[in-house]
């Protein structure tokens, strides 16, 4: 599972929270700048993928390009927990982002790799205000 929305969070309990899921920003102009969103994933991983794991994300326009520089970091993938029974499990990933601007209207995308494997891929379109009605 992939998403954009506009709020999520991993509860104490492990609980992933998602608020105001979207796929559509509409915009007056362009340039727009949206304030926040959050890229959130469930990854099912297994007990071979335990250990460090190198994420990167990133947010393409429709010709490829990289929009926004990408979020990347590393993905700690811990053993099973007590009570742990099968091969899988999900796994909770929320990535923030704050002010993105688009420079043109039309489909973007956000690509989720790990270990440079793309794992998931989110459209994201960008429309005039109007069409909005």
């Amino acid at each position: 599972m992939a998403l954009i929305a506009d709020a999520a969070n991993i509860s104490a309990e492990g609980k992933l929270n998602v608020l105001g899921e979207f796929d559509t920003i509409f915009a007056a102009s362009i340039p727009a700048t949206h304030p926040t969103l959050w890229f959130v994933a469930k990854l099912l991983v297994s007990t071979s993928d335990i250990g460090k794991r190198k994420v990167l994300l990133r947010l393409v326009d429709e010709d490829g390009n990289t929009v926004i520089p990408p979020l990347t970091g590393q993905l700690e993938i811990p053993p099973p927990g007590p009570g742990f029974e099968g091969e899988h499990r999900a796994l909770p990933l929320v990535l923030g982002a704050s002010n993105i601007t688009f420079p043109r209207f039309g489909a973007y995308a956000f690509e989720l790799r790990v270990d440079d494997k793309v794992l998931a891929e989110v459209p994201l379109y960008v429309k005039p205000l109007q069409a909005h009605r």
